[in-house]
């Protein structure tokens, strides 16, 4: 597996979540072990209907050149070992804006991670904000 394709593969698992109805997408890096505890008090905790990003840990400025995209900008996003994902923001990204995120080349990067920061930014100024980064 060749890293440049992980945002592909990310765009597809995504895409599976979506189309069997789950309500959350978790990523997680095979060097980390699940909590299903913690898994599923998130999942009860947040509604799927609702634009929804978490994970372990948010770069909310850059701090290295691999962050910015290949459009010069930077966007926040939770670093690739684990994140999850409502299934509203996975349908957004799929489905509705599937066409721009498949586009990812244009102004993305070859890192999954900084590329979700980028397609939940872009769903989150479509929707005024009004989704939860937590």
């Amino acid at each position: 597996e060749l890293y440049q394709n992980l945002p592909d593969k990310t765009l597809q698992l995504l895409g599976l979540g979506v189309d069997k109805q789950y309500g959350f997408v978790l990523k997680l890096d095979d060097d980390r072990k699940l909590l299903p505890k913690v898994a599923r008090k998130f999942a009860l905790s947040h509604d799927p209907k609702q634009l929804v990003y978490g994970g372990d840990y948010i770069f909310n400025s850059p701090s290295f050149n691999s962050q910015y995209g290949a459009d010069g900008e930077f966007a926040r996003y939770f670093s690739g070992p684990s994140y999850i994902i409502s299934w509203q923001l996975a349908w957004q990204v799929t489905k509705w804006h599937g066409g721009n995120s498949a586009s990812y080349l244009r102004y993305g990067s070859s890192s999954e991670d900084v590329d979700m920061g980028k397609w939940v930014n872009h769903e989150l100024r479509a929707a005024a904000g009004t989704g939860k980064v937590i």
